[in-house]
């Protein structure tokens, strides 16, 4: 039997058709090695060249595989339409040198600094060609590099001579730990630009607050300004240049909260140089063999930088797994800005040549090469006939001295492998009907997997049933903002800066609100995402409105907020800032049932109130996905959705004084609601109050079911009424927090109750009075218990109607 080798280098680590074809068919014979194999046939579903290739487009020829990319009737992307139509605004964001040195020099006038700045430099052309220009324009500039470990020979020869031949102070420095942040940046990012660019901002940052200097200046391109600084603004209609500014300043506060102290980051600016200077690529090299004989180009680096030699790790890594060179868009951004010819930025963005010496950088740093056969077993799907099921097919037994056979990451049972003349028909196959499934073929550890893999997440989880249920909704149209959840906190000197950083730090600590759903068949899955669209924050200044004006405008903010909720993809948590004069400030909140529970509130706002004042720092929580993992969910079939009634109450009870305790108030649910369900029913009851602060999500079960029929087995008929606790919202505030929740109708921490509840009951209390929310099916909102179960409760428990 031929063995499949690793892929081809000349692919970046992609199979070619050759490739998927011989390793579909050693999985096949490994298949049918099996007793209990009948017939089989494998199907390749990963990336590579068996796909059609995708067009590029006709302007800036960015590729179709980059995500959400499309074209118009003549060729060209979404991305060159927007920016022809908004470029004006786009450019608004740009300035001078003029501006740039009034800047720079008045940051050191006020700090009365040595240094009007603090360079970051490589050694590369973009960097040298900037330092050449920080000097010219009379600056006393101090250059900064950081060595990774990885930095071109002849990029720190050209560190060492052209600061020598300026006269210019410098400094190099090195992270301890840096290969472990390279591993964490390819997990996270599938890159290792981030976790560099994270150092040596922190190293930086560091250094230049140590040392008095108020500016830290940066070589990044305009391309990479607009896609890392300005795209997601401008994705939201967000042009001004000081609200741009203001906020990505306050973002950095917390990319870097933790790792360098509040004092040194709100110390130093950090300015990106060419948002001031508005030159090709060629005008620096042209700049550079004139006016710098100490430079020289380095050739000892990767195919894709001027400095680095990692930088094709993340690159191998990127194109592989994410389908995309990772510097496609900064580079077509290059492209249309008229910075770089289309032929130049094609070449630019080729696949890395020196894929063994890629493959062994992965090794040292200990990530899973995702080029090898092992991973790349997960992109094919086996179809079997066999008479038991999945589950059962493991690997042959072969001697221990012999490599393993490929298998593939998925099984699917089926009745019959569809041959028309002679050949799998792939299409046929793909559409027959799935009598068994098993979505990971047990795989014993290979001999020749060299790496220790990635301790990243690799597979999609399970969603549980309540969040099927709502899933299902919104796929049927059903609204999913009915069901986001709202607190209103009062606040007590804050600003909309500390806010906004304050919940972005609350998204990255709980993976739960960053969870993306996607849909594979008739199964939902999820996952843990990045932090980008799962947070809106907007304001509402409501100082020169009366106070009756301002209670209706609050609910039409929280209608507005609520509606955002409507779609799965997000927000998951959205906050308004009330401004209501005289220095008070509210805080709105909106927080999805997807991914949170009502207990999950005593848990964020306790995280919040740390993240706030700064003075404790947060306890990392457990993961949500992973106790999702150990609770193995059964993944049933997604069922029709249901036409569930709004989530609003459809009647409320209030029991004044509070008093009723939850076994004596059960009893009395039970018994009010019996008369209308002969059948039998169960109250199912949860007390959110009981749950202690730890994962954040949807995890809550009910505590006890309680039969109506006391002492007898409940009726298989019986009717399923659900029960929720949540207590006193004003206690959900920990002490010390810089917040207190209060009342405000239509806000408050529910939960849907589901299809297997018809009836749903919410209590809570506030200032002494319980209050009981009642929702039902469409089917019973004018039937009696909507009607005379709220009326029979309080007859029960000797109240006044």
């Amino acid at each position: 039997m031929t063995r499949a080798q690793n892929p081809d280098e000349s692919t970046g680590g992609r199979p070619s058709p050759r490739q998927t074809g011989i390793l579909a068919r050693e999985m096949e014979n490994a298949l049918l090695a099996h007793p209990e194999v009948i017939d089989c046939a494998v199907r390749y579903h990963g990336p590579g060249e068996i796909e059609p290739a995708p067009p590029n487009c006709t302007t800036c020829g960015i590729s179709g595989r980059y995500p959400g990319i499309s074209f118009d009737a003549a060729g060209v992307c979404g991305l060159c339409l927007t920016y022809e139509r908004d470029k004006e605004r786009v450019h608004s964001y740009f300035g001078t040198r003029e501006t740039l040195l009034e800047r720079l020099r008045s940051a050191t006038e006020e700090r009365g600094a040595s240094h009007d700045c603090l360079l970051l430099f490589s050694g590369g052309k973009d960097s040298t060609y900037v330092l050449y220009q920080l000097v010219s324009m009379g600056l006393r500039v101090m250059t900064f590099t950081f060595d990774n470990g990885f930095i071109s020979r002849a990029a720190l020869h050209n560190v060492e001579s052209v600061t020598s031949a300026l006269g210019v102070e410098h400094v190099t420095m090195s992270h301890d730990d840096q290969e472990r942040v390279f591993l964490e940046s390819l997990n996270e990012h599938k890159s290792v630009c981030n976790g560099c660019f994270r150092s040596l901002l922190e190293l930086s940052t560091r250094l230049a607050h140590e040392r008095g200097i108020p500016s830290i200046v940066t070589g990044l391109s305009r391309g990479q300004i607009i896609d890392e600084r300005l795209s997601w603004f401008h994705s939201q209609g967000v042009f001004d240049p000081e609200r741009i500014e203001r906020d990505l300043r306050a973002g950095r506060t917390v990319y870097h909260r933790g790792r360098i102290g509040n004092e040194a980051l709100d110390s130093v600016d950090v300015v990106d140089f060419f948002r001031y200077s508005d030159v090709s690529k060629e005008d620096i090299r042209r700049f550079l063999r004139t006016h710098s004989p100490a430079w020289a180009e380095p050739t000892d680096t990767g195919f894709c930088s001027s400095n680095c030699m990692i930088n094709d790790v993340g690159v191998y890594v990127h194109t592989i797994e994410r389908g995309f060179h990772n510097y496609e868009s900064p580079t077509r951004w290059e492209v249309r800005l008229g910075h770089l010819g289309r032929e130049e930025a094609d070449g630019e963005l080729r696949e890395p040549v020196n894929t063994a010496r890629v493959r062994r950088v992965l090794s040292r740093l200990g990530y899973a090469d995702p080029g090898s056969r092992s991973s790349l077993e997960r992109h094919f799907t086996g179809y079997v006939v066999t008479p038991g099921t999945t589950a059962g097919i493991v690997r042959a037994s072969v001697p221990a001295e012999t490599a393993p056979p490929p298998l593939p990451g998925r099984l699917v049972r089926v009745a019959d492998i569809p041959r028309p003349r002679g050949s799998v028909d792939g299409r046929a196959l793909e559409l027959m009907p799935v009598l068994d499934e098993d979505g990971a073929v047990p795989r014993a550890p290979s001999p020749s997997d060299s790496s220790t893999g990635s301790s990243a997440r690799q597979a999609l989880v399970p969603v549980l049933p309540g969040q099927r249920h709502l899933l299902e909704l919104a796929a049927g149209g059903g609204g999913l903002g009915t069901y986001a959840q709202a607190l209103l906190l009062e606040t007590e000197g804050v600003g909309v800066h500390g806010v906004r950083r304050a919940l972005t730090e609350l998204v990255l600590l709980h993976e739960a609100l960053r969870l993306r759903f996607v849909r594979e068949g008739d199964q939902w899955r999820q996952e843990a995402g990045n932090a980008e669209k799962v947070l809106a924050l907007s304001r509402l200044d409501l100082s020169r409105h009366e106070p009756e004006e301002q209670t209706e405008l609050l609910h039409r903010a929280l209608r507005r907020t609520r509606s955002r909720a409507d779609s799965p993809e997000g927000p998951r948590l959205q906050a308004v800032v009330v401004e209501r004069g005289g220095g008070s400030v509210l805080l709105l909140l909106v927080l999805h049932a997807l991914v949170a529970d009502p207990g999950s509130w005593r848990t964020l706002l306790k995280d919040l109130g740390d993240l706030w004042s700064g003075t404790t720092a947060p306890r990392v929580p457990p993961s949500f996905l992973s106790e999702v993992e150990r609770r193995a969910p059964e993944s049933a079939p997604a069922s029709h959705p249901t036409d569930r009634a709004p989530h609003v109450p459809v009647a409320s009870t209030l029991l004044r004084g509070a008093r009723h305790g939850l076994d004596e108030l059960c009893h009395a649910l039970s018994s009010s609601l019996l008369a209308f369900f002969p059948e039998g029913l169960s109250l199912v009851m949860t007390d959110h109050t009981l749950r202690e602060p730890g994962i954040v999500g949807p995890l809550t079960g009910p505590l006890r079911t309680i039969g109506a029929l006391e002492g007898e087995p409940l009726p298989s008929k019986a009717v399923s009424v659900r029960f929720d606790h949540v207590g006193d919202p004003s206690s959900f505030s920990p002490p010390g927090a810089p917040f207190s929740v209060i009342p405000l109708e239509g806000t408050g921490a529910f939960g849907p109750g589901g299809p297997e509840h018809p009836v749903a009951v919410t209590s809570s209390l506030s200032e002494g009075t319980q209050r009981l929310d009642w929702w039902c099916e469409p089917a019973l909102r004018h039937a009696p218990p909507v009607f005379q179960a709220p009326t029979r409760l309080l007859e029960a428990l000797g109240e006044k109607g």
